[in-house]
């Protein structure tokens, strides 16, 4: 994070004499052991005009929000939520200075593409985030709550976090099981009937062996996440 409130100290950024009032904080692996490598496309979120991770929260902080990568040292799918003002002692502490929603627990090869958030109340906060993971499943996070203890999966089967909807071929693909990976944030439409249209595609192209890989078809998917529907009803 960098404070370009002043644009004049920037001119002299690069010589070093100004760098320390520019530089704020940054949030490394050594920070929380979970980030993994980040590869993301950010683009311009359509209510805040704001890059797509910067995002006011509804305890009335800005945050940043990213998924926490690919090849971390666990394997999970986790959304990170820092706030803007960062660490008071340079030390991130969970809960506090940042949020981490572990959406996927499994260890393993997995990970959290970067996330669209959307304001379903038009107040210019973030109610809601979507974001994919290496094993196909498209993730809701409920981010409507005051408070960030409030702030967790959207959808849950037995107390178990629950997909909006998964990816897969239905038989053997990316993972062995037919699920297809989800690497891109997602795109969305505002449906007539109540309930966001989430859009997204699948595919992998991060290291040799993943692309091109003709004889496993990627597809792309409309899903209607109306709350009203049962969680067997949103697997269309």
């Amino acid at each position: 994070a960098l404070d370009v409130t002043n644009p004049s100290p920037l001119l002299n950024a690069e010589s070093g004499s100004t760098a320390q009032s520019i530089f704020k904080w940054q949030f490394t692996s050594d920070d929380d052991v979970d980030l993994g490598y980040l590869s993301n496309d950010y683009v311009t979120n359509n209510a805040s005009k704001q890059p797509m991770p910067i995002a006011k929260m509804n305890n009335g902080k800005f945050a940043y929000l990213i998924g926490n990568g690919y090849k971390s040292t666990n394997g999970k799918a986790a959304l990170y939520i820092l706030f803007a003002d960062g660490p008071g002692n340079a030390v991130w502490t969970p809960g506090t200075e940042y949020v981490k929603i572990i959406v996927e627990s499994t260890a393993g090869n997995n990970g959290l593409s970067q996330v669209t958030w959307l304001d379903l109340d038009g107040n210019g906060t973030a109610d809601v985030a979507y974001g994919g993971d290496l094993r196909g499943n498209m993730w809701k996070i409920d981010l409507s709550g005051t408070t960030p203890a409030a702030w967790d999966v959207a959808y849950k089967t037995a107390g178990i976090n629950s997909p909006l909807f998964t990816a897969k071929t239905g038989t053997a693909g990316d993972d062995a099981i037919g699920r297809l990976p989800i690497t891109t944030a997602p795109q969305y439409a505002f449906s007539a009937f109540n309930g966001p249209i989430i859009l997204f595609a699948t595919g992998n192209a991060f290291e040799t062996a993943d692309y091109p890989r003709l004889a496993v078809p990627q597809r792309v998917y409309a899903v209607w996440d109306r709350p009203e529907f049962k969680v067997g009803s949103r697997a269309l």
